[in-house]
């Protein structure tokens, strides 16, 4: 069976992919601060406490404010062009 997607709500895609973003960013902040924090320690500079607070708010609010304006766009465009069309399969389980 076809499906076309003909809409994508901004706001609740944009909620849901910027705590994803705000998650996976401290997968990587928190190991990327730790290292950094041993080697700092070794040379006597202060620790960036700032980057680890902000940088997670950063993500949320660039990963909502940018997955709202990327659905806004699909649904201007999708007037003009078709949505996103894929098949799927009926299997029995």
């Amino acid at each position: 069976m076809k499906i076309e997607i003909r809409y994508l709500s901004p706001h609740q895609n944009a909620k849901v992919l910027a705590i994803i973003m705000t998650l996976g960013s401290l997968v990587f902040m928190l190991p990327f601060m730790a290292f950094s924090a041993a080697t700092k320690m070794s040379s006597g500079a202060p620790f960036p406490w700032g980057m680890l607070l902000i940088m997670p708010v950063v993500y949320l609010v660039f990963g909502y404010l940018m997955t709202l304006l990327a659905c806004v766009a699909y649904n201007l465009m999708v007037r003009f062009t078709g949505g996103f069309e894929f098949t799927t399969d009926d299997k029995d389980l």
